[in-house]
């Protein structure tokens, strides 16, 4: 078997340097693959109805800039709730603790008086006393409980307002307007300024292989497995090469 080496070029598209494309020549071309390192995809960090875009196709966005909103609706009523649940809760430990305090100061004073109760009523009264301690420490924890769930719920509230973390432009929505979202969904595409990528290869025996700094076009093909005719041209320059083995040549 040999092996051949073959070039791999990578070439940055730089769409914006060239209003039209080169001509055509008679060279087949090569095909090759597109990435864009500056794509982002925000996405719904809690389950809810998309009530706005704050932004419009094309516009620049800066990072922290708000893009879209969730209706808080949902989780702000769960947050009254669970806030009503807290305040039923801290009363009942108040009361916890003032039933455990008297039980305490109240057995202090027998406690002076060795005669004042028998010891089967003394057994008893700091068995009460055991019991409103756990009452007071299990109030206690479902408390605390509690307001972390609060936290968490005024979290789903902060995940309600999409923001950019890149400084970029919008490149397109992806959720319709009063859609019910469930988390995770994708809702806008964003795009930084880095410039798209293009990887091909070729065999380096080729008359009309490029060199580094080779202005080339590139005929991009978006009607792959879509329905309908969408090419359009660029005008690319190559960055750079890097010499691969390919194992399969004959």
């Amino acid at each position: 078997m040999n092996r051949t080496l073959i070039p791999l070029a990578m070439a940055l598209i730089l769409c914006l340097l060239a209003a039209t494309a080169p001509a055509a020549d008679s060279h087949p071309g090569w095909f090759g693959v597109i990435a864009d390192p500056g794509a982002l995809t925000i996405r719904n960090g809690v389950a809810g109805r998309l009530s706005e875009y704050t932004v419009a196709i094309g516009d620049p966005v800066r990072p922290g800039q708000i893009v879209a909103r969730i209706d808080p609706e949902q989780a702000a009523a769960q947050l009254a709730q669970m806030q009503a649940q807290i305040d039923a809760a801290e009363a009942e430990l108040e009361g916890k603790k003032a039933t455990t305090n008297s039980l305490q100061e109240r057995l202090e004073r027998i406690l002076t008086r060795p005669d004042a109760l028998s010891s089967g009523a003394l057994a008893e009264m700091r068995g009460n006393l055991r019991t409103a301690r756990a009452e007071t420490r299990a109030a206690e924890a479902r408390l605390a409980q509690q307001i972390q769930e609060r936290e968490l719920t005024r979290g789903k509230i902060a995940k309600t307002e999409l923001r950019s973390p890149i400084q970029g432009h919008v490149v397109e929505y992806l959720a319709n307007v009063g859609a019910d979202l469930s988390t995770d969904a994708a809702v806008v595409r964003l795009r930084s300024a880095q410039p798209l990528v293009l990887r091909f290869a070729f065999d380096p025996r080729d008359a009309a292989a490029p060199s580094v700094g080779t202005r080339i076009r590139v005929q991009e093909d978006r009607s792959i497995g879509a329905p309908g005719n969408d090419t359009r041209s660029h005008t690319a320059t190559v960055e750079s090469l890097a010499m691969i083995v390919d194992e399969d040549s004959g």
